[in-house]
């Protein structure tokens, strides 16, 4: 049975009342991310929250107390060079604030290129145990980074927590012939 055949026989179910639209919009997404590409759905690094591996404690406190994330990737000498991660449960377990070091609670990173399928990323994320992974393109630098919420966003659509903070619309009406429109959405 090909893919168009299945998307036809879901069609029918829900034109029929046997699926619902939620379950049909759900088996319509494990579709699309057998095909999409880790650049699909990748957070930019322009958007990543990172942090230097020269940091202070209260630098580092900052970027968590604005952030809210549990873990900051980190970068050495530029943002192109991400190399490892830090998880806020280290972070507070640090006895002596005065000697701290990002470095000390460094945690290793994880790659992965931008054409990798983000099934088989799944995949290896779960078998290494990850929660990230940085996304870097063909000449090695940094361009992104996917979260394992990120990638099950992608079947079961957006997961909300406590800090996730409301959204503005992607497209915006102004008047009868202006939008706005966001710079990031996808056509």
């Amino acid at each position: 049975m090909t893919e168009s055949e299945l998307k036809t026989y879901v069609d029918v179910s829900h034109e029929d009342g046997v699926i619902e639209s939620e379950e049909r919009k759900l088996i319509y997404n494990v579709f699309d991310f057998s095909d999409a590409h880790a650049k699909d759905i990748m957070i930019p690094r322009i958007n990543m929250v990172t942090v230097s591996l020269d940091a202070t404690y209260d630098d580092v406190l900052a970027v968590f107390r604005d952030s809210m994330y549990t873990r900051l990737p980190v970068y050495e000498d530029d943002k192109d060079n991400i190399i490892g991660l830090i998880n806020i449960k280290d972070f507070i377990l640090t006895e002596d604030q005065s000697a701290f070091h990002v470095g000390n609670i460094l945690r290793d990173a994880y790659y992965t290129y931008e054409y990798k399928k983000i099934a088989d990323l799944m995949y290896e994320m779960r078998e290494k145990t990850t929660n990230v992974s940085f996304v870097l393109n063909e000449y090695g630098a940094t361009v992104g980074m996917i979260t394992l919420e990120d990638l099950l966003e992608e079947i079961v659509g957006e997961i909300r927590d406590e800090y996730d903070e409301d959204e503005e619309e992607l497209i915006q009406k102004m008047s009868e012939d202006t939008y706005l429109v966001e710079g990031s959405m996808k056509l």
